[in-house]
């Protein structure tokens, strides 16, 4: 069973919108797949989808901040 994680966030400064784009746009890997979405000019969705739990519990770099 697939299991998918949504992430609502707010840029404090819209301005960096070309910095996130660059770096977290859409990802495609065997097991793991990510999407940016920009929803207004401040806020987006970064909608990831994995093969099951265990590697969406295991891969927590996204949620965390460390990894966009």
């Amino acid at each position: 069973m697939r299991y998918s994680r949504c992430i609502n966030f707010t840029l404090l400064a819209p301005s960096i919108w070309p910095l996130i784009e660059a770096f977290s746009n859409t990802e495609k890997k065997e097991g793991y797949e990510r999407y940016l979405c920009k929803t207004s000019q401040n806020t987006g969705i970064i909608y990831e989808v994995f093969l099951n739990k265990k590697i969406a519990s295991e891969k927590l770099d996204v949620l965390l901040g460390d990894k966009l």
